[in-house]
């Protein structure tokens, strides 16, 4: 679902009065500023380009340090940070993390490999 603006806070006022902290998804500076206007604390950065399918792993780290800049030390701690597509490897926790994000989504690697419980493990302990 796209919302925007006024229909975005209400979506997250709404999930909020039912206990839950809504993730709202961004692919774009423009779609941080918008999450960021409507009180969103988890923000999930696709990594993946909806029309081509191409994966940019950078997007995660280029749209935290965006937000970074606009806004202040404080505000940005009140965030949750995740990165979503493309994670397959320790590698990319790793980068993730150093780039500024909180927690990674973690789909298909994590339903292919062959011990799924010692993945999570190597990964947690990243």
């Amino acid at each position: 679902m796209r919302a925007e603006g006024e229909s975005l806070a209400s979506l997250i006022a709404f999930a909020r009065e039912w206990g839950m902290e809504p993730l709202v998804e961004v692919v774009a500076e423009e779609e941080v500023d918008i999450a960021l206007a409507a009180g969103a604390r988890v923000i999930g950065v696709n990594n993946r380009d909806l029309k081509t399918f191409k994966v940019d792993l950078g997007r995660t780290g280029q749209l935290i340090q965006y937000a970074a800049g606009k806004h202040s030390k404080e505000a940005m701690e009140r965030l949750l940070w995740v990165g979503l597509s493309g994670v397959s490897k320790a590698e990319h926790v790793q980068s993730m993390k150093a780039s500024g994000a909180d927690a990674v989504l973690v789909g298909t690697s994590l339903m292919r490999a062959a011990d799924p419980k010692a993945m999570i493990r190597e990964w947690q302990a990243l």
